[in-house]
Order: C-alpha cells, then sequence, then structure tokens
C-alpha cells in the first residue's frame, strides 16, 4: 500500500530541482508513486506540514520564491516556443521524419533567456542517418544549430536525440524517473501517422514511476495500423545509405565524442548530460524531507523542537 503523503513530498521535491512549483492539476499528472491515484483522492491528501500553496501554485516549506522564477521563465519560453515552433513545421517536410518534440526545460515553459532549444526526434526506421545529416544540414544553412562548442546557444536549435521507429522501446538500462518525466512532459509539434501513440506504447514502463501520467488519447491504439505494404525495395535501398551515412558521421564524431550514444537506431547528442546530476539532487531531497517528516512525527517540545528545526533549515 503506497504513501500518498510520501508520493506528494517525491513529487514535489523532483519539481523543486528545476525551482518549479506545480498547479494541482500537475501534481496529478507527474504524481510519483506505485499505484494510481484520483484527483478527489490526492486532493484530500495533499495538506502537509511541509506542502504549501499560494495562489495556484504548490511547493515545499520554505520554496515560496519559485513561483516568482516560474512565471518569469514562462514569459521568456513563450518567445522561444513560437520560435520552435516554426522550425518543427519546416522541418516536418522531410520524409524522413515522423515526429518532433520539443524535450527539456522548455517543454514546461522552465527556460532561461540564454537557454537553447532541445528537439528529440522520430524517424523513418532505416534512415536515422541520413535524416539526420539533412536535418543538421538545413539547419546549419539556416544559422539556426547550436555549435559544438558551446558559444552560440541562445535560441538554437540543439539535435538532443534520434530515435528510429525500428527502436522505439527505450533500453531496460535507461529507464528511470529523469527518463520517464523527460518522456511524459515532451511536448509534441509534429506526429505523423500516430508515431508518438507508438512510441507511447512501446515505453508503458514509464507508469512504473508516474502512474497517472497517461491519458487515453495518448494510448489509444485504435488508429494503429502496421503498415506492411512498405516496398521492401525502397526499404532495402534506405538501410543501404543509412549505412553509409552512419558511418560517414561516425568518423567524424568519433574523435570529438564524450558521453554521446551513437548507434545505428539511437543517437543522444546532449553536450552535458544531466540525468546523473538531476536524479542525485532528487534523491538528496528526499533524505533531507524524510528528515523533517520525522520530525513533524516526533513529540515536541519547546527545546527539542528550537535545536532539532536548526538542523533542518532548507
Amino acid at each position: 500500500m503506497q504513501n500518498i503523503h510520501d508520493s506528494l513530498i517525491k513529487t514535489l521535491c523532483y519539481s523543486d530541482i528545476f525551482d518549479y512549483p506545480l498547479t494541482f492539476e500537475e501534481i496529478w499528472r507527474y504524481y510519483i508513486g506505485n499505484l494510481p491515484v484520483s484527483r478527489s483522492l490526492l486532493k484530500s491528501r495533499i495538506k502537509h506540514p511541509l506542502i504549501y500553496k499560494k495562489g495556484k501554485y504548490y511547493f515545499l516549506k520554505g520554496r515560496e520564491k519559485i513561483i516568482q522564477d516560474r512565471e518569469k521563465k514562462q514569459k521568456v519560453a513563450e518567445r522561444k516556443l513560437d520560435k520552435a515552433g516554426k522550425i518543427c513545421r519546416l522541418l516536418s517536410y522531410m520524409t524522413g521524419i515522423k515526429l518532433i518534440g520539443i524535450s527539456g526545460s522548455l517543454s514546461m515553459k522552465n527556460s532561461s533567456d540564454n537557454d537553447d532549444i532541445d528537439l528529440f526526434i522520430i524517424t523513418e526506421k532505416n534512415s536515422l542517418w541520413l535524416t539526420r545529416f539533412l536535418t543538421s544540414l538545413l539547419l546549419v544553412l539556416m544559422g539556426e544549430k547550436r555549435d559544438r562548442f558551446g558559444i552560440l546557444v541562445k535560441d538554437k536549435i540543439c539535435l538532443n536525440m534520434f530515435i528510429s521507429q525500428n527502436c522505439l522501446t527505450i533500453q531496460e538500462k535507461d529507464r528511470n524517473l529523469f527518463t520517464a518525466h523527460e518522456i511524459i512532459q515532451m511536448k509534441t509539434i509534429i506526429n505523423k501517422e500516430y508515431t508518438y501513440q507508438r512510441f507511447i506504447l512501446s515505453n508503458l514502463w514509464i507508469l512504473e514511476y508516474m502512474p497517472n501520467c497517461l491519458s487515453m488519447k495518448d494510448i489509444n491504439a485504435s488508429q494503429l495500423k502496421d503498415n506492411c505494404s512498405e516496398k521492401s525495395l525502397r526499404n532495402s535501398f534506405l538501410t543501404v545509405i543509412n549505412n553509409i551515412f552512419f558511418h560517414f558521421q561516425f568518423m567524424y564524431m568519433k574523435k570529438h565524442m564524450t558521453s554521446e550514444v551513437v548507434e545505428k537506431g539511437l543517437a543522444k547528442f546532449h553536450p552535458q548530460n544531466s540525468k546523473d546530476k538531476i536524479l542525485n539532487a532528487y534523491n538528496s531531497r528526499i533524505v533531507l524531507y524524510n528528515k523533517k517528516i520525522h520530525y513533524f512525527k516526533k513529540p515536541k517540545n519547546a527545546v527539542f523542537e528550537a535545536i532539532y528545526s536548526r538542523t533542518l533549515t532548507y
């Protein structure tokens, strides 16, 4: 049986890493727990000595200032989203692109002014490296691609991750709270042939981390059809061309690679992989707030409270 109060603290601890207070609907959707919980039950349990509310936002005790941070970043994000939408629609004319999503902080409208724009792209099967080359070339010609050295970053496009249609399932070693959150918070701009729905159905493991995160439209498989009519000759031709572009790009990138993941069906290029940093920060917050919860459960007297509370200053 899950402890709803503990799950609420976990949910707010994760968002707190990003200085991001949550509305009630966001708490419900990004709820970190073992089992789904109804909105009515969650609302009845949300009162807690460590959970505060101001206006429509909930946050952890002592963190009221992050409301102003969120509202400020939201205004910045609106401008970035407008630009990202225009570029995504242009890229969508490439037949090899089946899905484009905005990932990272911008997907939550939580961007700083100097941030770049992270894109997550799913390509037609056996065409990832051909599609990546053409996408990168177009962005370079437009002057919109983030450079490898991190000099030109503000409002530039970072081709954060590519996945091929035949590799939609996230590998088991990469399944964690961070990845699950990134999948759910992604803002889908282009979705051809119900690729987003296929991607979600291939990664239902995310429900192990956030059991409320999916709606029926995310997992409705009624309109999905396997494209069995695909011409084998075209598929074979694409495979050959894609292999050539893979080896060409791999040889170019090999001497510069650090934490990148380069496979025929997967490419992850974020220059600063923050997964470990975020998960460590999350676990540290959980430990801290578990101590605070323990404090609130203890019988108190004035002397004990004065001494013990000093050790729990945020």
